[in-house]
């Protein structure tokens, strides 16, 4: 996020340059995310795309998709945890 930038527009910017989509995102939640190293307030969107997704190389890693009981087995940390339980996912 930069500064002056609200949290709708860095998510925006953010889907953009890490998938290469524009979608509508809708608010969840926003809240304090802490974990034992890190402190920092966290905003949740909402939002469908079918794509085609345009996956950034620089920008991201590797993109994988999961259905909710393939996520409650895997090992994440404190942030996304609180994220998708925010989201009512896990």
């Amino acid at each position: 996020m930069t500064k002056g930038q609200s949290y709708e527009d860095a998510a925006n910017r953010e889907l953009h340059e890490e998938l290469g989509i524009v979608m509508a995102i809708t608010p969840v939640a926003k809240f304090l995310s802490e974990t034992k190293d890190e402190t920092e307030m966290a905003m949740l969107y909402k939002g469908v795309s079918e794509g085609p997704f345009m996956i950034d190389q620089r920008e991201t890693f590797e993109v994988k998709f999961f259905n909710p009981n393939e996520i409650r087995i895997l090992e994440l940390s404190g942030g996304s945890l609180q994220s998708l339980q925010k989201a009512g996912v896990v």
